[in-house]
């Protein structure tokens, strides 16, 4: 006997039935709720207790004497042994054992969800094709099971399925099956509608098409309605080289060097195009795809942008059952059919020259209905007023049968607003100045039909210039005070009358190397403070940026700008006197080698006269030196 945690497996001298809820070997009468076949090996659910009658193998014994042991191994494999000597393999195959029968694991992991489902009509008017995207399994490939109102109706390993157009709306999912039976989630329901009595098809899936595939120059008007395709091969979608089961193989000669693209035409017939509404192109892509109409490309998918020739490659790859599973869908413009002959063509593009598959196939369905009301008129009198960061749009409400609802503006082709009519202006903001722009402005009807877009050029004007950076260089000329008298409350502010202080450059101090000596009678009793006041003007202070100030702090400082302070260095806090105390007692050489630097918002710059002011303070009366020099720099 052996568990893996989840499934108790044991072993007995048997070969007839295992009895659930009996514990006693007496009489088959006595009370059980379950009888499964037990042949020398069994499996119970470890945490119910419960015969597992799924795992039932075939084996056989030399003398009925069974399994004697069991256990999992480190790979999760189950291992049986004892006086065994056949067992049966998968398709029931018998195999001698020799005394040992290896089980593994089971798959347990299901299927990826296949991708959506959709639907195209097929030439027989009766039917439709159900695709939907691949699914993907660790092991084998998958079988896709296929439910129409909660019933498996096909499976298939194929990414699509033929089913007939009902008469009233019927639903479908599909959920994928590996090897082992384990099945995947359904997909999202898809719900296939019976046909319109107003629907109309154009071009069906598996229709007849002109086809070229051929490195030779594409001629200039071969997706129009006017060109002569009389020398081109006709056959029916799905055309494909390296596809399985293609209707048209484009490449029967298996040529050695392949062609980059192939070329695809088909006309119809459209009696009034004016009631056409809600037209759709369903397209087998792969690799790319640009579509026609009339010779006016209606979409592009997996290639490149500008002029397409025969040697363009796509930008992208996929395989043909992709592409299948995966079609791509072009909405069809109003005004994009005429009455009469129509012509719809396609360019299906390699990425590669070799590769593995081509294919395509297209469908075309729209509704008979009411013709849209005609395009509003395009917008007259379209003028731009620019300003350094934003362009006023000013225009004319198009005259015509067709009045406009709204109006969207683009900005180098990205809508930028929309303008609910009667108002026909539009100012667009936070530009960028001396930038040249592209505006267009489009007339847009109740009914969303839009007008032909009237473009004009703008240019911001360009950004005023920027003038010189706020600077107080060191060396400059301070008014300066060294006394031990109180200091006056408004000292450091714009206000403060200071014509009765000296003035000096920096650096200013004593006891060290100085430009302006503040101790020339070299006093007995030094005072513990110096007071240093400069100011300057500034224009324009709405443009200055924050800056920073540089100091030199022996011993300390406290830094002001207009009164308010900007930081202080070696100096207690709380307020300050002309008697504080530094805190520390740096020499002359080592402050002015390390100054300290404060950072200083530019929302403290005034317009016009501005103050910038420094108390220098001693940690000791008797201090050999006591200096001072600042440096103040603002950009714009």
């Amino acid at each position: 006997m052996d568990d893996n945690g989840s499934i108790v497996v044991a072993g007995c001298h048997c070969g007839d039935h295992a009895y659930q809820d009996k514990y006693l070997k007496k009489e088959i009468t006595d009370p059980w709720t379950e009888v499964d076949k037990i042949n020398y090996a069994g499996a119970w659910d470890a945490a119910t207790g419960k015969y597992i009658p799924d795992w039932s193998p075939v084996v056989q014994s030399r003398a009925g004497q069974g399994v004697w042991g069991s256990f999992f191994d480190s790979t999760g494999a189950l291992w049986i042994g004892g006086d065994l000597t056949d067992s049966m393999r998968a398709g029931q195959v018998n195999q001698w054992s020799g005394g040992f029968i290896r089980f593994a694991p089971r798959d347990s992991v299901a299927p990826s969800t296949p991708g959506a489902i959709s639907s195209t009509p097929n030439a027989d008017g009766a039917t439709a094709t159900l695709a939907w995207g691949a699914s993907s399994d660790a092991g084998s490939g998958v079988t896709y099971e296929v439910l129409r109102g909660n019933r498996v109706i096909a499976s298939t390993t194929a990414t699509n399925l033929t089913v007939p157009v009902p008469a009233e709306a019927t639903t479908y999912v599909v959920r994928a099956r590996d090897v082992t039976g384990n099945r995947s989630a359904s997909t999202a329901v898809f719900t296939l509608q019976p046909a319109s009595p107003n629907a109309l098809t154009f071009v069906t899936n598996g229709d007849s098409w002109s086809w070229r595939y051929s490195s030779d120059a594409l001629p200039a008007d071969w997706n129009a309605a006017t060109f002569d395709a009389s020398s081109w091969a006709v056959g029916k979608g799905l055309f494909a080289r390296g596809v399985s089961g293609a209707a048209t193989n484009i490449d029967p000669s298996n040529l050695a060097t392949k062609p980059l693209s192939a070329q695809f035409r088909k006309t119809f017939t459209v009696d009034d195009p004016t009631t056409v509404v809600n037209g759709k192109v369903s397209v087998i892509a792969n690799d790319g795809v640009v579509v026609y109409l009339n010779g006016v490309e209606l979409g592009r998918v997996r290639m490149p942008a500008g002029a397409i020739t025969q040697n363009t490659l796509a930008n992208g790859v996929v395989s043909n059952a992709t592409a299948v599973s995966n079609r791509v869908v072009f909405d069809v413009p109003a005004g994009a059919l005429v009455a009469g002959t129509n012509v719809i063509t396609a360019s299906v593009h390699a990425s590669y020259r070799a590769t593995t598959d081509l294919s395509f196939d297209l469908a075309f369905t729209a509704e008979r209905g009411t013709a849209p009301a005609p395009a509003p008129g395009p917008v007259t009198g379209l003028v731009a007023t620019t300003a350094q960061t934003s362009v006023a749009l000013g225009w004319t409400a198009p005259s015509g049968t067709t009045a406009a609802a709204s109006y969207v503006v683009s900005r180098n082709g990205v809508k930028v607003g929309t303008v609910t009519a009667p108002a026909t202006t539009f100012t667009d903001t936070g530009l960028t100045a001396g930038t040249a722009y592209t505006y267009a402005v489009t007339a847009v009807s109740a009914a969303g039909v839009a007008s032909t877009p009237v473009t004009v050029q703008a240019t911001t004007t360009a950004a005023a210039p920027v003038g010189p950076a706020v600077s107080v260089p060191s060396g400059s000329s301070w008014s300066w005070r060294y006394s031990a008298d109180a200091l006056p409350g408004d000292w450091n502010t714009v206000g403060f009358d200071a014509s009765s202080w000296a003035v000096g450059k920096g650096v200013l101090g004593r006891g060290a190397t100085v430009a302006t000596n503040i101790d020339p009678s070299s006093l007995a009793t030094k005072p513990l403070s110096a007071q240093f006041r400069t100011s300057f003007t500034v224009s324009d202070a709405a443009s200055v940026k924050d800056g920073t100030v540089s100091v030199i702090a022996d011993d300390g400082v406290v830094l002001y700008l207009n009164g308010v302070e900007l930081g202080r260095a070696n100096l207690p806090a709380g307020s300050i006197t002309q008697n504080t105390y530094a805190t520390a007692a740096p020499r002359a050489t080592t402050a002015a080698g390390a100054r300290v630097t404060f950072q200083v918002p530019a929302t403290l710059v005034k317009e016009g006269a501005n103050v910038l002011a420094a108390s220098v303070h001693a940690n000791y009366r008797g201090t050999p030196d006591l200096t001072f020099d600042a440096a103040l720099t603002m950009p714009r």
